[in-house]
């Protein structure tokens, strides 16, 4: 099966959109990205946006104990710097 290659549209799209997943989302992606047929760098383009949403969720948690609220806040505050 050949490997398909995502457009620079479609990147910006997905780093886009990745921002405001929720954690159980997160995992749906997380797994339907593993199970695409998509090539080695884009999978790890993908990947690497997971992880930075991941890292944000995290720290929502650890500074705010919540996944929404006062983090979202955190996380636009965070994009602006």
């Amino acid at each position: 099966m050949k490997a398909k290659i995502l457009s620079d549209e479609d990147k910006k799209k997905f780093k886009s959109g990745i921002r405001n997943c929720n954690p159980v989302e997160i995992l749906a992606v997380s797994k339907i990205i593993q199970n695409s047929s998509l090539s080695p760098n884009d999978k790890k383009f993908c990947f690497t946006h997971i992880g930075i949403r991941c890292e944000r969720l995290l720290r929502n948690v650890a500074k705010y104990q919540s996944w929404e609220g006062c983090g979202e806040q955190y996380d636009r505050a965070e994009e602006n710097s």
